[in-house]
């Protein structure tokens, strides 16, 4: 099962799925209007078709995603076991093998409380907030994976998943993963609005997406000058254990200082936010154009 169809899967039972950055735990979009909207359908497949570096899923928790709640059980899978044997009518609930433990995935009609919380010792409840899931990759390369195939099952309480002694137990937990990945750079315009009537199509996409922003959703752009303007990052075009990729946020262009690269043109000393786009779908200019005008709003999807 490919990305998008594992997103449309959990799209279509009513949980919001939202794109991660490949090697990172960091949502790709501005994604805190989801708890409480739902996004449509076509937004989905946009963002797990058109990004390759967006390959990892998280979840939205709560009621927006039809009552959704993770019990994490980050002590080891024994502890996820031993909550299996307590609660035989839920053992067969979908669950996903994580990093440290497991997740128990259940649907509860309960009110769930607005963060992140503990529940006795060994019980992580995720009620908010996202979650990731299979078949995501974790940072550190660990392949999250499900542990049966089954549908996720209905509760009525929250409390029928923990039982009175975890539930009295509850505690607070902050979250340190749950600012969305994002970067300064984006441009806060109208999308549904040209820059102006006489700007080139070609201006307006670069306009609305500068190109250290683009970039920042593959790899983690490093300040390289104290005006701001230079910056530097591995390249994503070849296998760059050092960081040669340079980004001119001030003009808008960016290079890379391996002279074998691939990215490289004869000719050509610096790309632009179209070329990048194009190299990384690998696809012409003109497509990459035509793509990019699509996706930040600038005319409609005539395919």
């Amino acid at each position: 099962m490919s990305v998008v169809q594992n997103a449309l899967r959990w799209y279509d039972i009513g949980v919001t799925p939202l794109p991660v950055v490949t090697g990172t735990k960091k949502i790709a979009i501005p994604w805190r209007t989801y708890q409480t909207e739902r996004p449509t359908r076509r937004e989905v497949i946009k963002w797990f078709t058109w990004y390759p570096y967006w390959q990892n899923i998280a979840l939205v928790c709560g009621a927006i995603s039809n009552g959704l709640v993770v019990l994490d059980f980050d002590h080891g899978i024994d502890t996820y076991q031993q909550w299996q044997t307590m609660h035989p009518e839920l053992a067969d609930t979908y669950a996903v093998k994580t990093y440290k433990g497991a997740h128990a995935y259940l649907f509860c009609d309960d009110d769930l409380p607005q963060q992140v919380f503990m529940a006795g010792d060994d019980i992580e409840v995720r009620g908010w907030l996202c979650t990731m899931t299979a078949p995501s990759q974790h940072p550190n390369g660990t392949i999250y994976t499900a542990l049966n195939n089954n549908p996720v099952q209905r509760i009525a309480k929250l409390a029928n998943a923990l039982g009175g002694q975890a539930e009295s137990r509850v505690k607070e937990k902050g979250r340190e993963d749950e600012t969305p990945y994002s970067f300064p750079f984006t441009r806060q315009i109208d999308r549904r609005q040209p820059v102006s009537d006489t700007c080139s199509l070609i201006s307006q996409i670069k306009y609305r997406l500068p190109i250290l922003t683009l970039l920042s959703t593959i790899t983690r752009p490093y300040l390289s000058s104290s005006d701001k303007r230079w910056w530097i990052m591995r390249c994503p075009f070849h296998d760059d254990e050092n960081p040669s990729f340079w980004v001119d946020s001030e003009r808008d262009v960016c290079g890379c200082y391996v002279p074998e690269c691939k990215a490289k043109q004869p000719g050509k000393q610096s790309m632009d936010v179209i070329d990048v786009y194009a190299r990384l779908h690998k696809i012409n200019i003109r497509r990459a154009i035509y793509k990019l005008a699509v996706e930040l709003g600038i005319f409609e999807n005539e395919e």
